[in-house]
């Protein structure tokens, strides 16, 4: 499931999190609650970019805010994350509860847990957050 649309319109969120197959269906929840809001998730780092033309970076940097999935600490995903933070845009860390160390620069961050065996609890809890916490920016 690709992570965009056509739409031009749209408010962007880049999606940050790692491609392994074990996140598969973890984006597609944040797709479903983006879409949901009237914002156009674009996952970041996707094998098969559906807008080729733009890099990472140029995507970030049109992104309204970010989640960013820092489970595994995965070095594509905390530079991206490094790189919208350096742009000022506002981000929403995400996590697995097995997650057992918060890198030490993002201690103090606000981190949303979800348990991959419950994507629904994160779908609701996502559903609260998303539309109180950035849909200023967006």
């Amino acid at each position: 499931m690709a992570l965009i649309s056509t739409s031009k319109t749209a408010p962007i969120c880049a999606v940050l999190a790692p491609f392994a197959s074990d996140f598969a269906r973890v984006r597609e929840v944040i797709a479903d609650v983006l879409r949901s809001e009237g914002i156009e998730p674009v996952s970041i780092g996707d094998p098969n970019p559906p807008l080729a033309e733009q890099g990472p970076l140029t995507t970030i940097s049109r992104a309204s805010f970010v989640i960013a999935d820092i489970t595994g600490e995965n070095p594509n995903v905390l530079y991206e994350l490094g790189f919208a933070r350096a742009l000022r845009i506002p981000v929403l860390l995400i996590a697995q509860v097995s997650l057992h160390k918060i890198p030490a620069y993002l201690v103090g961050d606000i981190v949303l847990f979800y348990d991959p065996a419950d994507l629904r609890e994160f779908f609701d809890r996502l559903s609260i957050w998303i539309p109180r916490s950035f849909r200023a920016v967006a």
